[in-house]
């Protein structure tokens, strides 16, 4: 008897419903949302009418360091043969779902973001053997390697704590093989990244362009990477306004949403430290709001995932490995909205 292909998936899904251990729970509600789309009939009607298997969109949050549960998810997805049609990501989250969407396996990924020195990242100036033309050509018409100077006579300072040089190279080094493509939808799987406006405070989605530039356009966090200019237009953290896109992946196509949130429990009066420490919470709350209103809109085919990272935070990269198997111990909800 020949099956259909969302028969194929159900059939794989039930045959592994038998070995699943700490994910059984998560995996459960991917196999009932894939049944959600209704049962086959008979095996001459299910040859006769060949249902279409839903589409699949995975929306990945932003939150720093936090942001390397995605791969631990991934992996499960892979393991479990989880087809993913769609992404949408926001700040780490649009880094994670650019790598993934460019072809990178899980393990790869994984791989990449645990050996990368990101105190060494955060540190300053690259190579200058390592910038490619058009990012030196900026050097000469823009202010740089100064911390205080002069333009158009007046003092300019940093417009970010974090020097983003390395960082702006490692992503252009990490998507090299994508440069000639300037449709995300062209990619291996369609992308989108969400980045907020700095002068007018609205979303941007970004469809197209240089990958790179779109991954670090979303992850600008407010007064510590500097803004990135594109399209006219200076963009910063997407999170403020939408740090976890769901109607994003909706809108391109996606009947099944699988939407990972690292989000955390705001800080206590004891645990609040400095300024810095005031800002990240000042921004936390802000996020807070719309991811709350993104996660309303989840139907019951739809699975939310908010791994559980202990006192892991969004400044731990040195910790990505440790963040990373977190991330395999999914605690997924079906939506009751």
């Amino acid at each position: 008897m020949e099956f259909s292909r969302t028969e194929k998936i159900k059939w794989t899904a039930r045959q592994d419903i038998l070995g699943w251990g700490a994910n059984s729970f998560f995996l459960l509600l991917i196999f009932f949302s894939l049944a959600w789309w209704g049962s086959p009939g008979d095996a001459l009607s299910a040859e006769l009418e060949q249902p279409k298997r839903p589409k699949i969109g995975v929306v990945f949050g932003g939150g720093g360091a936090k942001g390397a549960a995605h791969i631990g998810v991934l992996k499960v997805l892979e393991e479990q043969k989880i087809p993913v049609d769609y992404i949408a990501g926001t700040s780490m989250g649009a880094i994670v779902g650019a790598l993934y969407a460019s072809g990178l396996s899980a393990a790869e990924l994984e791989k990449v973001i645990t050996s990368i020195d990101w105190k060494d990242v955060f540190s300053g100036n690259p190579n200058r053997q390592d910038i490619d033309y058009r990012r030196k050509r900026e050097d000469y018409e823009h202010l740089t390697g100064l911390s205080v100077g002069i333009r158009d006579g007046k003092v300019v300072t940093p417009k970010g704590l974090i020097k983003d040089q390395k960082v702006n190279v490692l992503f252009e080094t990490l998507m090299l093989h994508t440069s000639d493509i300037d449709d995300f939808d062209k990619l291996p799987i369609p992308y989108r990244a969400v980045a907020a406006d700095l002068e007018t405070g609205e979303m941007i989605v970004l469809k197209g362009g240089r990958l790179a530039d779109a991954a670090r356009a979303s992850m600008s966090v407010p007064g510590a990477f500097p803004p990135i200019e594109m399209n006219g237009r200076l963009m910063i953290d997407g999170g403020i306004v939408r740090n976890l896109p769901i109607d994003i992946v909706r809108e391109m196509g996606a009947d099944i949403i699988i939407c990972i949130d690292v989000d955390k429990p705001l800080e206590t009066r004891k645990e609040l430290g400095g300024s810095l420490s005031i800002m990240n919470q000042m921004i936390d709350i802000m996020m807070k709001k719309n991811v709350r209103e993104q996660v309303k809109t989840l139907g019951p085919q739809d699975v939310y995932i908010n791994p559980v990272l202990g006192e892991f935070g969004s400044a731990d990269f040195a910790k990505a490995a440790e963040i990373a198997r977190l991330g395999r111990k999914l605690h997924g909800k079906r939506s009751t909205a």
